[in-house]
């Protein structure tokens, strides 16, 4: 079975872009939903790769980014690596967040 066929648009397109192992820096935009083990969830996601309904930033890439509250708007540079995953898929890995803008949701 071609496992490509199953994997969101977004990043069948980024992987598209980054197949040669190299770093791709890209702006990207999502809306904060939650927190999990120092990783950040982010719905609605855009980039020049295309959309996706979600996105995980690993804890590892979250340094530059302020404490948010679930439907802030956050954008910001990154750097997109394809990577492996365990079940012999790829996708893509979000690395060095930079330069963030928060739009704080009004509450």
């Amino acid at each position: 079975m071609d496992k490509s066929k199953h994997k969101p648009t977004h990043r069948r397109s980024l992987h598209k872009l980054i197949s040669t192992k190299r770093r791709i820096g890209a702006i990207v935009t999502g809306t904060f939903e939650k927190y999990s083990n120092g990783h950040i969830l982010l719905l609605d996601v855009k980039s020049a790769g295309g959309k996706e309904g979600n996105i995980w930033i690993n804890a590892r890439a979250t340094g530059m980014i302020p404490k948010l509250r679930p439907g802030d708007r956050i954008e910001f540079r990154a750097d997109l690596f394809a990577y492996p995953k365990k079940d012999g898929c790829s996708s893509v890995r979000l690395e060095d967040v930079r330069e963030v803008i928060v739009y704080h949701k009004v509450y």
